[in-house]
């Protein structure tokens, strides 16, 4: 399924807290780290129309989602992470660089909702899926490449 999503860059220092289930400083949350911030690149809060919007901007787009809010996107990825850590350590440590690793993570709970294609009827999306590219960007040697809300 292709979906918008967003990027973002996390610090080693980020990554490191979430791996280990730590906590970061305010100054390295995912919304402080990124340009513009979290909840624009991501869309966290966005109206239906923006959502059906996106249908018009992309033909190939079969689903269109939105996080509840900027706090259930950073709780959720974060424990999506945490809760890989071990796949994401292994491939870090295995210099696979230029890979990728799609994480789908049941939530448990609403994160979020969206639209099917053709459809003005909300979706409850409860899952995230999180694609982490193996390639370095913005000094980084790695980073997700996107994050969004599935049913």
């Amino acid at each position: 399924m292709e979906e918008s999503g967003m990027t973002v860059v996390m610090s080693p220092v980020q990554l490191a807290a979430v791996l280990s289930d730590k906590s970061v400083t305010e100054a390295e949350t995912l919304s402080n780290r990124l340009l513009r911030g979290l909840g624009v690149l991501l869309g966290a809060v966005e109206t239906d129309n923006e959502l059906l919007a996106r249908f018009e901007q992309n033909k190939r787009l079969i689903m269109s989602s939105t996080f509840k809010n900027l706090n259930v996107a950073e709780s959720v990825i974060s424990r999506a992470i945490y809760y890989n850590r071990a796949n994401i350590k292994s491939l870090l440590g295995g210099g696979n660089r230029g890979g990728r690793l799609t994480i789908v993570y049941p939530a448990g709970q609403e994160i979020g909702y969206g639209f099917s294609r053709g459809s003005t009827q909300r979706i409850s999306m409860r899952s995230v899926r999180i694609v982490i590219e193996l390639k370095e960007y913005n000094g980084k040697p790695y980073y997700i490449l996107t994050a969004f809300p599935t049913p």
